[in-house]
């Protein structure tokens, strides 16, 4: 039986909707709760707030009675500005292209600043007007007419818009600054990372073709013509920072025909590509290598009898979608295991990775398999 993945606990999910908050994007992993609960946080808080700062100014602050308005009004005007804001911001995720959004999404500079303040500006405006022409028929009262004869209240909404728009525009600038600084930080461990697994596997293969050179000739000499393979296909891609799927695939055949070899034919395996014209999109390197090596590594290569690994790509709503599947232990078993120096980095650096260039817009996901074994599931968005 399949189970699901269990739902991230409800002040993770609020979490990152507030981190998402500040971007665009088509698809959303955060549940519509969470995300209506940014703007109704937004909007008690800078209500109040300015329930309060109005009464400290009329000196009123003892009174109940103006309490009440006071926060009525507040919280009124602020919800419409708060929701307009909301609501303009999935609009333009629905009306522009992914591949646009994706573009703004990687600026992190003063042009996407100045894109979000111009636009939390202008919502800021039709939301006051909203909130005061929702206020007005609440109250039953010309606050449009009260508005239009005092010019000096006008100016100070306006005022305190552009100052809080510039406000979030600067607290923006610097998440994006400490977001990119984690991108190169990320980076620089999947470089120190690469240094580590590659003389790390080269020297175990070569070790296990060693040892097999006096017993069975023959497989060693068919390992070490595999492992030929697989560093030709391996040279040079593992050292960029982008690639194309075309390599990813053909570096997982020729490590999973390395691996056929080494675990003497327990290891049966199958590459599913839907479609042939995929192997030209973006992918970057070491994404696909450290999901065959947990497959094999925690799931088949513990059983006596081996097993079957399936990697299947296809492109489906928009979305790249690989997966990687065993029949092996399981995770329940592979989690009872001791753990080996390391276990579990690469998925996490592959997480990390996924974050730090797409957002919440890819995924990956660990479950069980139907019928046993483990499936790996990876999504990122189509360019």
């Amino acid at each position: 039986m399949t189970r699901a993945t269990p739902p991230l606990p409800a002040a993770q999910q609020l979490r990152q909707a507030w981190r998402l908050s500040w971007k665009l994007y088509k698809h959303r992993d955060v549940p519509l709760w969470a995300q209506l609960c940014v703007p109704l946080g937004v909007a008690l808080l800078v209500g109040g707030s300015l329930a309060l700062a109005g009464l400290i100014s009329q000196g009123r602050l003892t009174q109940p009675r103006a309490w009440a308005w006071a926060l009525f009004e507040n919280l009124v005007i602020a919800g419409c500005v708060s929701f307009t804001i909301f609501a303009a911001y999935r609009l333009l995720e629905r009306a522009l292209p992914e591949a646009l959004l994706n573009r703004i999404n990687a600026d992190r500079g003063w042009r996407a600043a100045l894109l979000h303040t111009g636009l939390n500006l202008s919502m800021v405006v039709l939301g006051g007007a909203l909130g005061l022409s929702l206020l007005g028929l609440l109250l039953q009262m010309d606050l449009w007419g009260q508005l239009i004869r005092r010019p000096g209240v006008l100016q100070e909404f306006l005022f305190i818009a552009l100052l809080c728009t510039t406000t979030a525009s600067l607290l923006f600038w610097w998440h994006e600054r400490r977001e990119a600084e984690a991108l190169r930080v990320t980076e620089a461990q999947f470089k120190l990372l690469q240094a580590q697994i590659e003389p790390h596997f080269l020297f175990n293969t070569l070790a296990h073709v060693h040892c097999l050179m006096d017993e069975e000739p023959a497989r060693a000499k068919q390992m070490l013509e595999a492992f030929t393979d697989y560093l030709r296909s391996s040279l040079g891609q593992l050292r960029r920072e982008d690639g194309r799927l075309g390599e990813e695939l053909d570096l997982a055949q020729t490590y999973l025909a390395l691996m056929q070899t080494r675990m003497d034919q327990r290891l049966r395996y199958e590459i599913e590509l839907a479609d042939p014209a995929l192997r030209e999109l973006p992918l970057p390197p070491l994404m696909l290598q450290p999901l065959l090596e947990n497959a094999i590594h925690h799931g088949l290569e513990p059983q006596a009898s081996g097993g079957r690994l399936q990697l299947r790509v296809q492109a489906q709503e928009g979305r790249l979608e690989l997966s990687v599947q065993d029949d092996g232990q399981g995770l329940d078993a592979a989690a009872r295991r001791p753990r080996r120096g390391g276990q579990g980095m690469a998925l996490e650096n592959i997480r990390a990775r996924l974050a730090s260039r797409y957002g919440a817009a890819a995924a990956l996901s660990l479950e069980p398999a139907p019928g046993g074994g483990t499936l790996a599931r990876l999504s990122l968005p189509l360019p």
